[in-house]
């Protein structure tokens, strides 16, 4: 098998090792290891590396290369190659590489893995479950009974405690398994020998509330039957510095220690008691990360009008921050008929690998014919007549989602973190330029129609609806200014990279450095784990994993690779 780049290793045949000896092997798993390291550095081993979230965390961590990582994906494989080229790469599947082979016999410090968690995720909704991506996660057990790694890290949604267990067909009203068709790992239809797609059946998970997280339970008793030690929590990036609010679970299993040291909270939210006692700092918000100089377009005349329900979170969105003085993000691909989004004030909820889903929003008033975005210390900007774009500087903002789950479509404030990004480009812009738009009866018309008859009684009691002039008002300053315009654009790969925590400077490109399309740009980082996330994790482990000198093994796992006993003459 080779690789296609140099600098990217493909895994050698495992076939021409030696087998191991009956008594090097512990629970069918090969477990010799060196003695000792080959070198005073440590040895990192990244699994599921995608484009190096996790392995860049470690490495400001710690301050050494990661040692090894391992993905199939070949955009992530070269992104990774490029920003580490430190690193030994294996561009295949995780359970194609021997890990002896892979660590060159030495003993590893941490495993790191990332298994893919659509599968269990609530925000792949009625998507067919796949068994095949479900069994990722047991390969760490393979690396923990084979190098006896001293500590091992893995990153997975919270749903996985609750709905890892057996899979059963899933049957129509008649009782009849439904078939879906067969997709390969590109998510590309298979077809027979004659053309005909193939179909299988349709799994999701056992509702028997003994066995749905079955796989779980056995998960955990292995690990521990390995001897290490394990604890998991669920840790909110937000709360370690960066600028999204993506939640997950993180197991975390020690070799040598029966206590492990899980990193402490540095930020919360601003209500936050401890924030406001100054012992912890505010969330980042996801305006740090939006390039307020790219323009936005018009809501309005567009040649593909937007949807009614992103319309309506936009109305919504408006009400809720923009008349209160506020730039904020929405989401609109949902379903619902709800308000989703967010303050750019405030960090960013899960970041998708859609490109569809998350709009920044802008506002367009004037006052005394002067045309002016709103409020003037925050945002400025200008329209582009030709592309009705609008710029966001100086202009209040909101992220809109125009894509996912329920529960990361809310509108948010940019002075928010964002929500979980995923692999789709899903995060819009809703802002506000500063020196043109003429849709001041349009925004009015869009209030009319996508509120209900309470909040447009409010708004006209509180002087911002304006029947006679059809218009909406917003005061400033003490001043009635009218909105004359609403921007919107999607985020864009760069911004969701910095959103994620990713260094400005990390670039998403092939090894070589030729461009990528955005949408891969976009996947990569929806797939990625926060570099946050294991910094904060690394300097947790620090002092346990740099003192570390001869590796002996556990008297229990010596006797099991003691030499066999010799036949009696």
């Amino acid at each position: 098998m080779t690789s296609p780049h140099p600098r990217i290793r493909a895994p050698k045949d495992r076939h021409k090792r030696p087998a191991p000896r009956p008594d090097e092997t512990l629970f069918g798993l090969d477990s010799r290891v060196s003695g000792t390291h080959a070198t005073s550095e440590l040895v990192i081993v990244d699994l599921f590396a995608g484009a190096g979230g996790a392995s860049t965390g470690y490495e400001q961590a710690l301050g050494v290369n990661i040692s090894v990582a391992v993905n199939h994906s070949p955009d992530a494989i070269e992104t990774h190659t490029l920003n580490h080229p430190g690193t030994r790469h294996y561009l295949t599947d995780v359970f194609e590489v021997d890990p002896l082979e892979a660590t060159g016999g030495r003993s590893v410090d941490l495993l790191h893995a990332s298994p893919d968690c659509t599968t269990y995720s609530s925000a792949k909704g009625a998507a067919p479950v796949r068994r095949k991506l479900r069994s990722l996660p047991w390969v760490a057990l393979r690396w923990l009974g084979t190098v006896r790694p001293r500590f091992m890290v893995m990153e997975n949604v919270s749903e996985i405690m609750t709905d890892w267990g057996p899979l059963v067909a899933r049957r129509d009203a008649t009782g009849k398994a439904v078939m879906i068709p067969r997709v390969n790992d590109r998510g590309q239809p298979v077809t027979g020998p004659d053309g005909t797609p193939l179909l299988e059946q349709q799994l999701t998970n056992t509702r028997h509330p003994k066995k749905r997280n079955r796989h779980w339970k056995t998960f955990l008793a292995q690990i521990r039957r390995l001897g290490y030690h394990v604890e998991h929590r669920v840790l909110c990036a937000a709360d370690y510095g960066a600028a999204t609010t993506r939640e997950r679970l993180f197991i975390i299993a020690s070799r040598d220690h029966d206590v492990i040291p899980w990193p402490e909270q540095t930020h919360a939210a601003p209500h936050d008691p401890r924030v406001q006692a100054g012992e912890l700092l505010p969330w980042v918000g996801v305006e740090s990360a939006i390039d307020f100089s790219v323009p936005t377009r018009s809501v309005f005349g567009r040649a593909r009008p937007l949807a009614d329900t992103t319309l309506r979170r936009v109305a919504q969105g408006l009400v809720r921050h923009h008349l209160k003085g506020e730039a904020y993000l929405i989401t609109a691909n949902h379903g619902s008929v709800t308000f989703r989004g967010q303050s750019v004030a405030a960090p960013m909820a899960t970041i998708t690998a859609a490109h569809d889903a998350h709009g920044l929003i802008s506002a367009l008033s004037s006052h005394g014919g002067h045309v002016r975005a709103w409020p003037s210390d925050i945002i400025s900007g200008s329209v582009d007549p030709k592309a009705a774009g609008l710029t966001a500087r100086d202009a209040a903002a909101l992220i809109l989602g125009v894509g996912g789950r329920a529960g990361q479509c809310v509108p948010r404030n940019v002075n928010q973190p964002l929500y979980t990004t995923t692999t789709k480009a899903d995060v819009a812009l809703l802002q506000a330029p500063v020196n043109s738009g003429d849709h001041a009866q349009d925004v009015y018309d869009l209030l009319c129609t996508h509120l209900d008859a309470d909040t447009l009684g409010a708004l006209r009691a509180s002087g911002h609806l304006h029947d006679e002039t059809r218009e909406v008002r917003v005061m400033r300053a003490g001043q009635w200014e009218t909105l004359r315009d609403l921007g919107l654009r999607m985020l864009n790969a760069e911004e969701l990279k910095v959103a994620q925590s990713f260094p400005a400077s990390y670039a998403l490109r092939h090894a070589d450095r030729r461009e990528m399309s955005e949408k891969a740009k976009v996947r990569l980082i929806g797939n990625s784990v926060p570099p946050k996330y294991t910094r904060a994790i690394g300097l947790a482990l620090k002092s346990q994993i740099t003192q570390r000198g001869t590796d002996t093994p556990p008297a229990w796992l010596a006797a099991r690779r003691a030499p066999l006993p010799q036949a009696a003459d």
